[in-house]
């Protein structure tokens, strides 16, 4: 038997070679000097070349030991080196899945943080064979947002479904589960001002909401977002997938389909908001006002923000059940009505709801556009003076 200085001293060549030690048993020797075991046998009329680990962690002793047993396979008719079945993890399944649904990008986008989010951590790298029911569900249990474990749950349960028509699994341990998360129904979006009624208290929450948001560092580009959507209340999904080619900076005008009613809508724009665009135009983002930013939080210039991620912000600022990125569309119809008399129909066209005339024609969203243009400037002005009196008040307290 070769002694381990022997082997040490086996000569180290320009190409890999093989390196008998024993019956069956060689070292791949490689250019680097590292040195590997292994063992050819025959079975089944072909060469099988089997693979016993590096040397020294495997010493001789051991391999000589491993080649005893492998021959001993092959002489009872034994495969001494199967072919081991493909794994499928639960995140190959469920990406499988996503893209087979042909998703729109947004949509896509939402999904796939929520799952990252959530399960691809703790489940993801599960074989999907060897799912046990009570872990799954264990797991979304514990997911906070009832909505959000809805989601999962269904999405979960599709992406095995979809694994079982393609015959990569026989059972779907999800298969009974499928009234054990329901949908909950949309609840009233929060806005700071609910249950405020002086004009001066309100003035001051709505301050100090927007001067949260401003010194907010490390989420610019969804602050800022916010800080728009604050002034244009406008939908959040509309707000973070607005386009630069939708901005007419001349005429102050924004144009762009509404989320929910798929009509053209024309959106005028203050001086304070015409300033919040030229700072969004530093994130150089060629298409998208507010871009993306991948999981090493580097911009991507090829998709824009979501609205999941203004929520995001407005929950770590502390608002969460108090105000929503949707709570600003309530909050600027409230004070617009209530304390400056705006003709509701003007507020309505501008929120982007269905406004029918005495006639039962549906108002034109370019309908009103000199009257929306005078309100989204007494507008801009309410926020800008309630961002500098609360400002103004925390100096003071302190």
């Amino acid at each position: 038997m070769l002694s381990a200085k022997q082997i040490d001293e086996i000569e180290v060549k320009a190409t890999p070679y093989l390196f008998k030690i024993d019956k069956k048993l060689f070292l791949q020797i490689k250019p680097d000097g590292s040195k590997f075991w292994k063992v050819r046998v025959q079975f089944q009329g072909k060469e099988k070349p089997i693979s016993l680990g590096k040397y020294p962690k495997i010493t001789i002793e051991n391999a000589k030991k491993l080649r005893d047993e492998i021959l001993e396979k092959v002489d009872s008719g034994i495969d001494p080196n199967p072919k081991k079945e493909k794994i499928i993890t639960l995140n190959e399944a469920v990406f499988e899945y996503i893209k087979s649904r042909g998703m729109k990008e947004s949509t896509y986008t939402v999904m796939v943080n929520m799952y990252q989010n959530h399960i691809k951590k703790s489940l993801g790298n599960k074989d999907i064979k060897e799912l046990e029911l009570q872990t799954v569900i264990n797991h979304i249990k514990k997911i906070e947002s009832k909505n959000v474990a809805f989601r999962m749950h269904k999405l979960i349960n599709n992406s095995l479904k979809f694994a079982k028509i393609h015959g990569q699994i026989e059972v779907n341990v999800l298969s009974d589960t499928e009234g054990a998360f329901t949908k909950p129904r949309t609840e009233h979006n929060p806005c700071i001002i609910d249950d405020i009624d002086n004009k001066l208290k309100r003035l001051l929450a709505v301050g100090k909401l927007l001067n949260d948001i401003h010194g907010e560092k490390n989420n610019k580009i969804n602050a800022l977002a916010l800080m728009v959507l604050a002034h244009v209340f406008q939908r959040p999904k509309e707000v973070v997938s607005m386009k630069w080619s939708e901005i007419d900076f001349e005429e102050k005008k924004w144009s762009h389909l509404s989320s929910k009613t798929n009509v053209q809508s024309i959106v005028p724009l203050s001086d304070t908001v015409i300033s919040l665009l030229n700072v969004a135009k530093t994130f150089d983002s060629p298409i998208y006002v507010f871009p993306a930013r991948n999981k090493d939080k580097v911009i991507d210039k090829t998709r824009h923000t979501n609205k999941l991620c203004l929520n995001f912000v407005m929950n770590k600022l502390g608002y969460k059940d108090k105000h929503t990125p949707h709570g600003f569309r309530a909050l600027a119809r409230t004070i617009l009505d209530e304390e400056f008399k705006i003709d509701p129909k003007y507020i309505e066209v501008q929120l982007n709801h269905r406004v029918i005339g005495h006639l039962g024609k549906t108002y034109n969203r370019a309908k009103y556009l000199d009257e929306r243009i005078e309100m989204m400037n007494i507008w801009s002005k309410y926020l800008n003076k309630a961002f500098k009196t609360a400002q103004n008040f925390k100096e003071k307290e302190s």
